[in-house]
């Protein structure tokens, strides 16, 4: 079935067809042209007008459900927050790498300084895994491994990766 501005393009041709066609009868009958256009005219437009307005009140657009946008934004949320969790690991990867270079150095300056910086990453990562359990948490899912504690820091008590 044709609806909407279709169905009231094709209407609005059959009645002007029609129209045209009663307007013909009307003059064969004795009716002055005036008036038989004008007459032609109006059931014309009464018929489009009120096929318009029957399928006007099936194309009202349902209201939006609130819980559904809810649930979409809550999804989108969650899929940008795991992409960024998966940049954020991106970039780390190389920092944490360069650290074990300056830890592996001989000058003390440099190899605080490396220790400085694993601290630093390891911080951000234990952030981005800490997010990432309340997102699992808080959608009702849990991952495997998950409540495990991460590794011990090493016997040396600086917090950073043994060289």
């Amino acid at each position: 079935m044709v609806i909407g501005l279709p169905a009231l393009s094709l209407v609005g041709g059959a009645a002007a067809f029609g129209s045209a066609g009663a307007v013909l009868a009307l003059m064969g009958a004795g009716v002055p042209f005036l008036l038989a256009a004008c007459v032609a005219a109006m059931c014309a437009g009464l018929l489009i007008y009120g096929v318009g307005r029957s399928f006007a009140n099936r194309l009202v657009a349902p209201e939006p459900d609130p819980a559904r946008e809810l649930e979409a934004r809550i999804r989108l949320l969650e899929e940008s927050t795991a992409h960024l969790r998966h940049d954020l690991r991106g970039v780390l990867s190389p920092a944490l790498m360069m650290t074990d270079r300056l830890l592996r150095s001989e000058d003390p300056t440099i190899r605080r300084a490396g220790q400085a910086v694993a601290r630093s990453v390891e911080r951000a990562t234990a952030l981005i895994a800490a997010n990432k359990q309340a997102s699992l948490a808080a959608a009702g899912t849990a991952e495997p491994g998950a409540g495990t504690q991460p590794a011990p820091p090493p016997a040396d008590g600086t917090g950073a990766p043994a060289p």
